[in-house]
């Protein structure tokens, strides 16, 4: 579990510097700018990313009380994934300014249902 926690740390800090940079360095109404929205919404994307897998996984650890496996690894970074989508999703609405109480609901609502599918499907292991 080590490398899986490295590996996010290294995840997290690079995006965060990225997103800072982006922020910080470079002109959204420049020549360019695609490039300068690409990076501003995969940095924020990523580092949420790997923020709610460390606080899904180690969490959930914490709660058990015991190491758990690469499954629960799996499943922490596909949630994590999701609450990374949604807050992109949300700044992008915002961005545009058609955010609101119901586009929320009803994208929380989606991403809900959709972990719940991934939950309550049984994979067949082949071997």
């Amino acid at each position: 579990m080590w490398r899986n926690f490295l590996l996010m740390s290294i995840i997290f800090m690079l995006s965060l510097l990225i997103l800072l940079v982006t922020i910080d360095r470079l002109d959204p109404t420049g020549a360019q700018k695609l490039w300068v929205f690409i990076s501003f919404y995969c940095s924020i994307l990523f580092m949420v990313w790997s923020f709610f897998g460390f606080v899904f996984f180690f969490g959930a650890e914490l709660f058990a009380g015991h190491k758990l496996g690469h499954k629960a690894f799996v499943g922490s970074l596909r949630r994590s994934f999701f609450v990374g989508l949604f807050c992109v999703c949300c700044v992008g609405l915002q961005y545009f300014r058609v955010l609101g109480l119901l586009e929320v609901s009803l994208l929380l609502t989606f991403f809900i249902l959709l972990e719940w599918v991934f939950m309550t499907t049984k994979v067949i292991d082949p071997l």
